[in-house]
């Protein structure tokens, strides 16, 4: 097994007594990322749920890079997320 490198690792969960935002945001995150393991996703869920109108989306055939190896799936995601703010 590999060194942890902490600078590589994804934060943990944001804490909860931080204000919430009533802003809408999405976490975006690849369920084949070595990177960052599944421990970590559940965390980045925790995160999102933090903020009011926050949400993780778990792309299931995207790695690290979501934006390069699924785009149309990264863009769906970010639509949806436009569709949430008000014009």
């Amino acid at each position: 097994m590999g060194r942890r490198c902490p600078e590589h690792e994804a934060p943990g969960p944001a804490p909860r007594d931080r204000p919430r935002s009533s802003v809408p945001a999405v976490v975006i995150a690849g369920a084949e990322d070595r990177l960052v393991r599944l421990v970590r996703l559940e965390e980045m869920g925790l995160a999102a749920s933090t903020l009011r109108r926050g949400r993780l989306a778990t792309l299931p055939d995207s790695g690290h890079l979501q934006p390069l190896e699924t785009p149309m799936t990264v863009t769906q995601a970010l639509r949806g997320l436009l569709t949430e703010i008000p014009c």
